[in-house]
């Protein structure tokens, strides 16, 4: 089994042609060799993905779309999102980590003054050290920014935060955080190193979703950053949270698509060597329809991802909502898929050792990280009406 589908290789050769194959089929020995054998252990120890992600960014691959000045390979972005969905179908543990890495990295290129990111981005593209991204809270809700209590304060030449954050991937296992807070009243974002005094981690969170990565909660207290750490300007967090978080979006859903693929080839190889009355599972109507809804749904929710990774390196108006279909979609299809796999998989899919199960499990972070699909549809619907105002088309057909 390759993690380079011919799927991702079709539409990556329709833009780039052979230009890139070397690259990524060195990306799907890597993985295949070095991600995938640690994976089951990772889920069922609750191991960090450290190690994983300390070998991705030795070769290059952790974020690899960025400016070459800065360490990056500079690949394309659709190569890139390539490269991380095989990390996410062998390993979602490890595929949400770096997406989630990404985000940060994301935030410093597109607001760090070149000072902020030849220290910190060149760091995290190239150093294997690892970034959080730090925007949700204990008492919020979808409508973040409005319900913030975290505060900055000015302090001389120093921002002083107060606040928590909570269910923070990375936490621990980072080197930076990017935090948002309220200074003023306006929602603002600062660069906070790890063991900065006044910045404490609470207990991992005991999840059944991508097991391997670290979730926390996070506490503030006088908190002393140097004036410098803030990314962008004052009240910039309103518009930031938006950018990072489509950025995300793509980057989730993703890790959904390598989710689902998962489901799907694990699938395959069943129904093709259980046999059942002489026949092998896979020559039967019913399993033949689950398959071709699988298929359908994986290639589908790829299709769309990628379109949106073409639109975020293009700086693409349809960007934005792009980024909250594929989100909403993907996630929906790996959720569908891990289900539609432990259905096939019948009592063996219910079994630990079968590991089958826990793609069905990893689904989960896809539906709920970086925006729930109730706030996802909202969006679309949105942003749909808006583009129809601006050109309604015709009147009647």
């Amino acid at each position: 089994m390759s993690f380079y589908k011919k799927g991702q290789k079709a539409i990556i050769e329709s833009l780039y042609g052979s230009e890139y194959d070397d690259i990524l089929n060195g990306c799907e020995k890597f993985v295949r060799k070095e991600i995938a054998p640690s994976a089951e252990k990772i889920d069922k120890e609750k191991i960090s993905p450290g190690e994983n992600l300390e070998k991705l960014a030795e070769l290059g691959m952790i974020a690899s779309h960025f400016p070459e000045k800065y360490g990056s390979l500079e690949l394309p972005y659709l190569v890139h999102t390539a490269m991380l969905e095989m990390v996410s179908e062998a390993c979602a543990s490890t595929g949400v980590s770096m997406s989630i890495h990404n985000t940060v990295c994301e935030g410093l290129h597109l607001y760090g003054t070149e000072k902020q990111k030849d220290k910190y981005l060149t760091n995290l593209v190239t150093s294997g050290e690892i970034g959080s991204f730090c925007l949700t809270e204990p008492d919020s809700g979808t409508n973040i920014l409005h319900d913030m209590k975290t505060t900055a304060k000015k302090d001389g030449k120093h921002y002083v935060l107060n606040g928590a954050k909570t269910f923070i991937t990375n936490v621990g296992l980072s080197t930076l955080y990017v935090v948002f807070a309220k200074l003023d009243d306006e929602a603002s974002i600062f660069l906070v190193e790890k063991g900065n005094k006044g910045m404490e981690f609470g207990k991992p969170f005991d999840k059944d979703t991508v097991r391997g990565s670290v979730t926390c909660e996070m506490f503030f207290d006088d908190c002393k950053i140097p004036e410098e750490n803030m990314l962008g300007k004052k009240g910039h967090g309103a518009k930031g949270v938006m950018e990072m978080l489509n950025k995300g979006r793509v980057g989730i859903a993703t890790l959904a698509v390598g989710i689902a693929q998962a489901s799907l080839d694990k699938s395959l190889h069943y129904v093709k060597k259980r046999v059942v009355k002489g026949r092998p599972l896979s020559s039967f109507q019913l399993i033949q329809e689950k398959i071709a809804n699988m298929t359908c749904k994986v290639d589908t929710a790829r299709l769309i991802t990628y379109q949106a990774a073409i639109a975020s390196a293009k700086n693409d108006d349809y960007f934005d909502l792009l980024a909250n279909e594929c989100k909403w979609y993907a996630s929906e299809a790996a959720l569908e898929c891990g289900l539609e796999s432990r259905r096939i998989h019948a009592a063996y899919g219910c079994m630990m050792e079968s590991n089958v199960e826990r793609h069905l499990r990893d689904a989960w972070v896809t539906i709920i990280g970086e925006g729930t699909p109730e706030i996802l549809k909202q969006t679309i619907s949105r942003l749909k009406l808006k583009e129809h105002e601006k050109d309604p088309g015709l009147e009647f057909w």
